[in-house]
């Protein structure tokens, strides 16, 4: 509401010095509709008029004319500076205007792009990487520990010292925002979300395009429906950090809730944090009568309805 009508509909009688205070003190709020998780771009020689009317327009602040002012008082001679600036909560415009306007630019937004089909632990030490040692890999683990699987692998811009809570917060966001663009192939799912991501998790690690991820998931529900392990190797990775060709029949016998060779049904919990195809062949997935598949050395997809016809494949695929 404009200050000046919510004063005079309340009937406060004020000095008018008082007023311009309050009027200024409010246009310095966050705006009510602050972008969630806004991505702020300034290109080379933009002028602080063109910053401000799209900040003002985004509704990232309240008032071109104070953005200007602050501006003309914060960085005389400098103004804004060129850069992705990224504000993951609302924040008042002297912010704002500190942020844009630091020629050190410690502010920019840093790009993290984050694949489909990493876990917690290959999440955090891609951003370490990327951050530098101001991030601590322990406190995003710890605030990551309930979330794995739906922080969801996306390209994101976020300020250099971004807390570790905040951008695991981020990223659980970005799962629940991005799901409800496939909530209607969700709906027609018998599954839970959870048995999903789950599925979808195994996807990542056994599959790579939407055709495949459907045929292998079709698969691995049959077997599921059947009381057969599902065998696959992708979860051993998660649990003893070794890929299909490190195996050993050790290995297969460990005792351990992720081992797919002994245990029946899904693991306990997703094995990473998959995309939006994965879930999407999770939900969708391929009616087929083939119980066994394998990957080629000339990495095609070879699906046997019995065991017979799964060593032939391998006999011819894999030698």
């Amino acid at each position: 509401m404009n200050m000046l009508r919510f004063i005079k509909k309340n009937r406060y009688v004020v000095d008018g010095s008082v007023l311009v205070v309050l009027a200024l003190l409010w246009s310095m709020l966050p705006p009510s509709g602050f972008p969630s998780d806004g991505t702020v771009s300034i290109p080379a020689g933009a002028t602080v008029n063109e910053v401000g009317s799209d900040l003002r327009e985004r509704e990232f602040i309240s008032s071109r004319i104070l953005f200007r002012a602050g501006v003309a008082f914060a960085a005389p001679v400098s103004g804004v500076v060129a850069g992705e600036y990224t504000f993951t909560q609302p924040t008042s415009l002297m912010n704002i205007i500190k942020t844009v306007t630091d020629p050190t630019g410690a502010g920019h937004a840093i790009q993290l792009t984050v694949p489909e089909g990493l876990s917690n632990w290959e999440i955090a030490e891609l951003i370490r990487n990327k951050l530098g040692d101001g991030f601590s890999i322990e406190r995003f683990l710890v605030a990551a520990s309930e979330h794995e699987g739906y922080l969801f692998p996306e390209t994101y811009f976020v300020p250099r010292n971004i807390k570790e809570t905040d951008l695991v917060d981020l990223m659980r966001r970005t799962f629940d925002g991005r799901i409800v663009e496939i909530e209607e192939d969700l709906a027609v799912s018998d599954k839970t979300l959870e048995n999903l991501v789950i599925m979808a998790s195994i996807l990542e690690g056994e599959a790579y395009t939407l055709s495949s991820m459907r045929r292998v998931a079709g698969v691995l529900w049959r077997r599921i429906d059947i009381n057969m392990p599902l065998q696959v190797d992708a979860t051993f990775k998660y649990f003893l950090g070794r890929t299909t060709f490190d195996l050993t029949l050790s290995d297969l016998k460990s005792d351990s809730p992720y081992n797919t060779y002994k245990n029946l049904g899904l693991p306990p919990t997703p094995i990473n944090n998959p995309g939006l195809y994965a879930i999407l062949a999770a939900a969708t997935p391929t009616k087929t009568d083939a119980l066994f598949y394998l990957t080629g050395r000339d990495g095609n997809f070879y699906f046997a309805k019995t065991f017979d016809d799964h060593k032939r494949n391998k006999y011819l695929y894999l030698r």
